[in-house]
């Protein structure tokens, strides 16, 4: 029986052997083992241009805004 099993197992190595080398597929264990991979990525672009000033005219926007907000909620106050 050992024997038999011998021969199992050369057989198999010379068909291995024989066999033209295909390329790995990628497993799980291929991926970036940190879980917060995608957002280290994110961060390592956007930081920098989260440091950027505002451009004067989207400021203006967002003032503009404001004060309309704050507008409305005056006149809701006043029940109007």
């Amino acid at each position: 029986m050992l024997t038999h099993m011998n021969t199992h197992i050369n057989n198999t190595a010379a068909r291995a052997d024989a066999r033209p080398h295909q390329p790995r597929k990628p497993t799980s264990e291929d991926w970036p083992t940190s879980e917060n991979w995608l957002s280290d990525q994110l961060h390592k672009v956007f930081d920098a241009l989260a440091q950027e000033p505002l451009p004067p005219e989207l400021l203006a926007l967002a003032e503009q805004l404001g004060a309309h907000e704050k507008a409305r909620d005056s006149r809701k106050a006043r029940g109007s």
